[in-house]
């Protein structure tokens, strides 16, 4: 009865605040493998939650409890930032743009991508709020192939989403990231797009909360940039 007593009292000594909340991170479906991969080295619990930026930052505005966020464009941190999120910011990488199709494609089709996309589908993230969507779409205009392609456009929530629907054969063709296409044996790689063709593709990275301060130096340091330039990232820091 006594060592039942001490137990309880033990139990209730320890304070709420000892059995931590894991790190939670918000980042681009794009950074999925790398980023995993970073973290397996960090020295504490890490929740890592993968989608569409657009989608994310209207998640933490509404409140949703994230510690670091990493966005696949500048437009959406910006935002937050004007919602009054005033957390430290730094660009951390770069990428670039990637017109894929599925490896079940012949020769012929594969040859005029666009002309098989008109006929069959073409997969883009959401040209209005996710950025490879938007960057896709930029590109396209400046290629004067948009008008002729619109109406073929399949749009979807994420990079990786675009990657899975050509990979299964959904659609023909896509446009992806470079490092996305680089993970994948199912994909062929067609054309690299010009980055002229698109506005700068960056990847910022906001510090939400004091917890995540060594999440965001470890992010930064040469360790994590030999992991990003292994996935086929181009690291800001190194320009």
């Amino acid at each position: 009865m006594r060592r039942a007593l001490c137990l309880v009292c033990l139990l209730i000594s320890v304070p709420f605040g000892a059995i931590a909340d894991p790190l939670v991170i918000f980042a681009a479906a794009s950074l999925r493998g790398a980023l995993d991969e970073i973290v397996r080295g960090y020295d504490g619990d890490v929740a890592v939650s993968y989608g569409g930026s657009g989608a994310m930052a209207q998640q933490i505005a509404r409140g949703a409890p994230a510690d670091l966020y990493l966005s696949a464009n500048v437009a959406w941190v910006d935002w937050l930032q004007e919602q009054g999120e005033d957390g430290a910011r730094v660009d951390l990488l770069s990428n670039r743009l990637v017109l894929i199709t599925n490896q079940g494609l012949d020769s012929a089709e594969r040859g005029d991508v666009f002309a098989a996309a008109r006929r069959s589908g073409l997969a883009l993230g959401q040209t209005l709020s996710v950025p490879v969507g938007i960057y896709a779409r930029q590109s396209l205009e400046a290629l004067d192939e948009w008008d002729s392609l619109r109406g073929s456009v399949i749009e979807f929530p994420s990079a990786s989403a675009v990657l899975r629907a050509v990979e299964l054969g959904e659609v023909p063709a896509g446009v992806v990231y470079v490092t996305d296409a680089q993970q994948s044996q199912r994909v062929a790689h067609v054309d690299i797009l010009d980055d002229s063709t698109h506005d700068a593709i960056t990847y910022p990275m906001m510090l939400l909360s004091p917890t995540a301060e060594p999440m965001f130096a470890l992010l930064q340091s040469e360790t994590a940039a030999d992991v990003f330039r292994r996935y086929g990232f181009v690291v800001v820091a190194d320009r």
